[in-house]
């Protein structure tokens, strides 16, 4: 399927110790009053999965213009949604920017890069329902994240697997007063 769409697929892992998560705890930002522990994760996950995306693709010399952003359907509160979405559209896509430039890649390759559609997208509960591509791509990325650690075993040059723990946990981490450079 990737290879007739000249596609490629990226799965991407946060292996995060149980207490980062504490069910319960509220959490809040200058745009966000409240939010879960776990729905900062979950964000802070999401957004760290889209930035290897286009990294990964500009390892590959492929140059980045409109991303729309299809993901299984989550409980964050209006604001959170809102903020989640600004942060993609306008602060991750300057960051990106920022780090092709210090690593000396083709800034070039970025020049359309936009977020445009950040859309919720539930997956079909099986294979029977009624679905369309995107509600097919949610499937494809839910079973591709499930067997992450069968991945390798695939020998597909399409589909590449990161492991994103060390950067989610640092992000998580600040929410706790520690910097994002401390380990």
């Amino acid at each position: 399927m990737l290879e007739s769409l000249d596609a490629a697929a990226i799965a991407a892992e946060a292996s995060l110790d149980i207490s980062l998560f504490r069910t319960g705890e509220i959490d809040s930002t200058d745009d966000i009053p409240s939010m879960s522990r776990t729905d900062l994760v979950w964000s802070a996950s999401a957004t760290s999965a889209l930035g290897l995306l286009v990294l990964h693709l500009l390892e590959y010399r492929r140059a980045i213009g409109t991303i729309d952003v299809h993901f299984d359907p989550k409980s964050l509160t209006r604001p959170h949604s809102a903020a989640w979405q600004n942060l993609l559209r306008e602060t991750a896509v300057k960051i990106i920017k920022e780090l092709v430039f210090k690593r000396g890649w083709p800034v070039e390759a970025l020049k359309k890069l936009r977020i445009r559609r950040v859309v919720p997208v539930p997956k079909p509960d099986h294979l029977g329902q009624r679905s369309n591509k995107f509600s097919m791509g949610t499937w494809v990325a839910d079973k591709l994240c499930s067997r992450f650690d069968e991945i390798d075993g695939l020998r597909c040059s399409r589909i590449s697997k990161f492991d994103m723990s060390e950067g989610v946990r640092r992000t998580i981490q600040q929410f706790d007063g520690i910097s994002f450079e401390k380990s």
